[in-house]
């Protein structure tokens, strides 16, 4: 089955770019947003959400809106459980542009995520660590930048990655126009782990390609604006 065609099935949004022609609209990945009680995702302030964390002092924080989530600080979770608030809140920064774009006229994304496609990823579409390592990444292919990289394709259309110090899982989240040229771009989340120490997260970029022979373009991360 066409991807694009099984994206439509089993997420119930604004659907996935356009198969005949014309605009390709904005697609937004429910199945990978866990809590998400909305059928639909529209408008921001009116996308439900049914997710429940411990605050500090463990008692229950039961969240209903990514309103409520931006309104939470990160020391009002309870230490175990910021992981999880994380990645809530990197799902709703990936709501809140998906509402906010439009459909684009043309794209040159590929239908899924693909091994050779994560290998033309620019190297720095990692989580960031520090400024220096992103230096370091900063012109390189993630391929040619990490001496080991190993990728798995899974059914759900997430791919999970290994490179010599780190496991990522990529999930395409949303698809649209994002920055208004027009032009289709992905809203990436990473989910990582440390192999040798210990840390673990979330981070969300934006990447682009510009035309069919154009590199893979890494062209916003969350918390950089």
């Amino acid at each position: 089955m066409n991807i694009r065609l099984f994206l439509i099935s089993i997420c119930l949004t604004t659907g996935g770019p356009a198969l005949g022609g014309g605009a390709l609209q904005p697609y937004f990945n429910t199945q990978q947003f866990t809590g998400l009680a909305s059928d639909q995702v529209m408008k921001y302030d009116d996308t439900l959400l049914d997710y429940d964390l411990d605050n500090a002092n463990h008692k229950n924080i039961h969240f209903r809106t990514c309103r409520q989530v931006e309104a939470t600080r990160d020391k009002d979770i309870l230490a175990s459980q910021y992981s999880l608030f994380k990645l809530l809140k990197t799902n709703c920064l990936a709501l809140e542009r998906f509402t906010r774009a439009r459909p684009a006229s043309q794209g040159f994304l590929p239908d899924r995520l693909t091994k050779k496609w994560i290998d033309a990823l620019p190297a720095t579409a990692v989580p960031r660590m520090n400024d220096e390592d992103l230096r370091r990444r900063n012109g390189k292919r993630l391929s040619r930048y990490e001496s080991q990289l190993r990728v798995v394709l899974a059914d759900d259309g997430t791919a999970n990655v290994t490179t010599k110090t780190d496991q990522l899982t990529y999930v395409i989240m949303a698809r649209a126009d994002f920055d208004g040229d027009g032009i289709e771009d992905m809203l990436l989340r990473i989910d990582w782990r440390a192999l040798r120490a210990f840390g673990k997260g979330t981070d969300l970029v934006m990447i682009t390609k510009t035309a069919a022979q154009s590199p893979v373009q890494l062209q916003w991360r969350a918390g950089v604006d």
